[in-house]
């Protein structure tokens, strides 16, 4: 005894030592860290603070002093990382909480600034994939989850070839925002697309889990395992997707008088995860020869404690067991082959040591002399299912109950694996209640009911299942995992109802039904119930804009705030100052964006805001000034030459109304060629100045050189122009033109008219008149040589919708002049086009087109009753940099001779700088004119030049 105790003595000695040894090293790691830390040494000091923190994963000062380091070194997204871990282990520590909203308050201005910079680039090029997926990860580091999955989904629009280290990111974020469904799907898409990477299979794994899938996450999981073995990640994953089965705890009982058993039971009932009792509890199960709740306990604890001694000792006990109860029937089996009883009693302990294999072999073997023994069929089933073959398993448990097996546990395991098949029959169900008929607290049976309602998304039998259930023995980890999976579905599914209703209203908002938008908006909120939390920052700035659009703008103000005080982001305050602006509150959206010209010094629409509000209230010279602080490279984009001709005398100087006189010059050459296969040619070049003469009043000049030829001759001519141009408002253009064409055999006078109101992006209204050669008009060759005049009066326009509805048509009256014995035809065209918008680059449409003329002249193409239809469309197909390509075709057929005809015109900008551009354009189709086929092509080039 004495020898013993000194044994325990040494050994205890030699544990303290060990123990003082460690501690004493890490206090060495912290205080050789803090030294390095003192000298500037940071790099070195987290090389030595990594080993301290392995050494003492629970403590929260070395994750702090670590923070320390990568916030010296500005490695902000690390240090906010590691005292968010410091924090969360000494929540009460009051310099830990210092240093973490020190550190976030200098990262989310760095990351703020970061994403201000990344949408200024967004304005110069609107598809830039990068610029996106940047934002986006702004967003995730300051976990502003919905935007951060906003921005990622303007990436992945954009970039087809992303990585899978982004799509791992965007999955985290997914998992956050809890679009769970999403997440699988893209998964599902990427993991064909990178078959061969272990993470994407993992988290693939991980979202059809959560859905319950449990087979496919089984797959996926597998998958992942056979490119890396030990992944942990994917080894959990696969051990909770094959966990679908429901052990009942043994329940020990009152008269049995083995009281420290029972007072483990006790104690674990009310705290489930005190391992060190259910370790005790499982030893004295073992003790006490009760192998098969030891077995139970060893299930639980292999969840977290498989590494553990104490549960390798444990479960080497246990299977030492098995393997004699194997060992002593083994002989009997060698004898005789078909001893029922030898045979189940070594099935079942191969089940037992996991080794699946050797018990189907055994059974198989042993069902081909006794085909009709169903506890045999049953524990052949049960070997299929641990080896994850649920199907085979399903199909043997129905040959049982099919062949007149009526035993219950024979039901309850068919009607588990018809649950875990995902069998969504009705049989799964009919068995568990038989079951249940039977034996009404069968806890397994009742988990099992459970997860069907589970797997078909029935939440409210789930919950009453649930209840039940939990009446029974509430610390089944079985139960347990149950009530969770009620409580996320009832999340999920809570979730998807208001998210619907996110859905719609914004559909509803973008056909233009604002009214109808807003009315979901706000059955959402009620759904939600609790507080508003940085998930409806989408939801708040829809609805804010919904009323600015209804001209709700106090309604507007009041969102704007309650997004503000959620996040004091300057981007909601640019809103709320343009919601007071349209408003027409110009003292408050004044101040509101003086404010922001501090906040957000390079962002342009507070300057063009501040100016024209400064506009409203009259104040030319501080308008000027907003106006021309705008950077040059952005003036086409917000019109800022538009909104300073606005402005009485010189930009609002207070110069007198002649102050414009010869303030710019616009040169503008251009050339023209067309062509038919009638024998019609048409060509010129010519040039075109102005300048300013007063503050709305431009003057302008003109000359052009051209040809009209037919097949014989060609007839050359000049003409001069002179131009009168105003703009009495922002979005009117009024021009008149009186000019003369010299021929060679005779002059003519010539004048035009027009008037422009337009919004390029959404509309434009036109109208012109014109009166001159009627050659030029009317595209004829026999005019070249038998001279008539013409006039055209033209209206026309487009709407673009919201919606992304497009509308645009013209009506032309023609009037030919001194024809033949003096005859004067009138005539008139029709074309009127509808189409959306399919992006912000193409649009897509039905055309109708109606010509028809008084009488038809064998000198001009005038038809009688003319009538087409076609589709056309319009793609901008390149926009980049200093270039934009355009195509604009159409595809039609006239019923009238069942003749189809086709054109098709491609247009380019180029605009090397910012006081000069080039447009281009080609034309070829093909269409019919009294019944014969009739092609033409044409195209041109103009430069436009503002040199001052």
């Amino acid at each position: 005894m004495k020898i013993l105790l000194k044994i325990l003595f040494l050994i205890t000695v030699l544990f303290l030592q060990n123990t003082n040894a460690q501690r004493n090293s890490s206090e060495r790691y912290k205080r050789y860290a803090v030294k390095q830390m003192q000298l500037g040494k940071y790099d070195e000091a987290i090389d030595v603070l990594n080993k301290y923190i392995t050494q003492n994963p629970q403590k929260a000062d070395g994750y702090n002093l670590r923070g320390l380091c990568y916030e010296a070194t500005e490695r902000y997204n690390y240090a906010v990382l590691d005292f968010r871990r410091a924090h969360a282990l000494a929540p009460n520590d009051p310099e830990i909480k210092k240093n973490l909203d020190r550190t976030i308050s200098v990262w989310y201005k760095i990351l703020k600034k970061k994403i201000e910079g990344h949408k200024r680039e967004l304005a110069i090029d609107p598809n830039s994939a990068f610029d996106y997926l940047e934002i986006g990860k702004c967003y995730r580091w300051m976990e502003k989850w919905n935007l951060a999955e906003q921005w990622y989904d303007e990436y992945l629009k954009r970039d087809p070839n992303a990585s899978p280290d982004e799509i791992i990111r965007y999955t985290e974020i997914l998992a956050k925002t809890r679009h769970i469904k999403k997440g699988e799907k893209i998964l599902k898409k990427y993991v064909e697309r990178y078959p061969d990477d272990w993470r994407l299979w993992s988290r693939y794994g991980y979202f059809t889990l959560w859905l319950g899938k449990y087979k496919t996450a089984e797959h996926a999981f597998q998958t992942a395992l056979s490119f890396k073995p030990y992944f942990k990640e994917a080894q959990d994953g696969l051990e909770l997707a094959q966990r679908k089965g429901y052990l009942t705890l043994y329940q020990p009982r009152s008269y049995e008088r083995v009281y420290l058993i029972d007072k483990y039971y006790r104690i674990l009932k009310k705290r489930p995860d005190d391992y060190n009792t259910r370790f005790k509890l499982t030893e004295e199960l073992l003790n006490k020869k009760r192998y098969e709740e030891a077995k139970q306990q060893l299930i639980i604890l292999s969840d977290e404690h498989s590494d553990d001694p104490r549960y390798e000792k444990l479960k080497r006990r246990l299977d030492e067991h098995f393997y004699e109860l194997i060992k002593s029937k083994e002989e009997v089996v060698k004898t005789d082959s078909t001893n029922r009883d030898a045979v189940l009693e070594i099935a079942k302990n191969y089940l037992n040591l996991e080794q699946y294999d050797k018990a189907k072999e055994l059974l198989e073997n042993y069902l081909k002399k006794m085909p009709d023994d169903f506890e045999a069929k049953y524990y052949l089933a049960k070997a299929y299912s641990l080896s994850h073959d649920n199907e085979t398993a399903y199909e043997l448990m129905n040959e049982v109950l099919n062949e007149g097996g009526n035993d219950i546990k024979y039901k309850l395991f068919a009607g588990q694996l018809g649950v875990w098949t995902l069998d969504k029959s009705e049989k799964p169900v009919e068995l568990l209640y038989s079951v249940l008929q039977e034996e009404p607290q069968n806890q397994t049976a009742l988990i099992a009911l459970g997860l069907y309602y589970y797997g078909t998304d029935q939440v409210d039998s789930l919950g009453k299942y649930v209840d039940l259930a939990g009446r029974i023995d509430d610390s089944n980890p079985e139960y347990v995992n149950l009530k969770n999976m009620y409580e996320m579905l009832k999340m999920r599914l809570s979730q998807q109802k208001r998210w619907d209703l996110v859905a719609e209203g914004d559909s509803l908002i973008k056909e233009g039904y604002f009214e109808e938008g807003l009315k979901k908006y706000k059955e959402y909120f009620r759904e939600k119930g609790d507080v508003i939390t940085y998930s409806d920052y989408p939801v708040l700035l829809s609805m804010a804009s919904a009323y600015s659009s209804l001209n709700k703008y106090d309604s507007a103000a009041g969102i704007y705030q309650e997004i503000y005080d959620l996040d004091e982001d300057p981007e909601v305050k640019l809103l709320e100052a343009k919601n007071l602006f349209w408003a027409g509150d110009s003292v408050n959206a004044l101040k509101l964006f003086q404010e922001l010209e501090n906040e957000l010094p390079e962002n342009p629409e507070v300057k063009v805001f501040l100016g024209d509000t400064y506009y409203r209230m009259k104040n030319y010279k501080q308008a000027e000034i907003s106006y021309k602080s705008v950077p040059d490279s952005l003036w086409e984009q917000y019109y800022i030459e538009d909104r300073l001709s606005w402005l009485p005398g010189n930009y609002g100087s207070g110069g007198s109304i002649f102050s414009s006189l010869f303030s710019y010059l616009h040169l503008n050459p251009y050339f023209y060629y067309f062509n038919d296969n009638a024998g019609f040619t048409y060509s010129f070049i010519g040039a075109n100045a102005t300048t300013g003469l007063i503050s709305f009043f431009s003057f302008g000049v003109g000359y052009r050189y051209g040809i009209l030829g037919d097949r014989e001759i060609n007839y050359r001519f000049h003409r001069m122009m002179l131009y009168l141009q105003a703009r009495p408002l922002r979005n009117l253009f009024v021009s008149w033109g009186i000019g003369k064409m010299f021929g060679e055999t005779y002059d003519r006078r010539e004048y035009e008219f027009s008037v422009n109101y337009m919004d390029s992006s959404k509309y434009r209204l036109y109208g012109y008149y014109l009166f001159g050669d009627g050659a030029e008009m009317l595209y004829s060759p026999f005019l070249v040589q038998y001279r008539i005049s013409a006039e055209i009066y033209k209206v026309g326009g487009y709407y673009n919708f919201s919606s992304g509805l497009g509308l645009r048509g013209y009506w032309t009256f023609m009037h030919a002049l001194n024809g033949p014995n003096n005859s004067a035809n009138w005539g008139n065209e029709f074309l009127f086009r509808v189409g959306r918008w399919f992006t912000k680059d193409y649009i897509i449409g039905y055309e109708f087109n109606f010509i028809d003329f008084e009488f038809t002249s064998q000198y001009y193409y005038s038809p009688q009753e003319y009538l087409s239809h076609a589709i056309w469309g319009v793609w901008y197909f390149y926009r980049k940099n200093k270039w934009e390509l355009k195509f604009d075709g159409r595809l039609g057929y006239v019923p009238r001779s069942s003749y189809f005809i086709w054109d098709g015109r491609v247009d380019a900008t180029y605009k090397p700088y910012e006081n000069l551009y080039i447009t281009a354009f080609a034309f070829y189709g093909q269409s019919q004119r009294y019944y014969v086929g009739y092609r033409s092509k044409s195209f041109g080039v103009e430069l436009h030049w503002t040199p001052f």
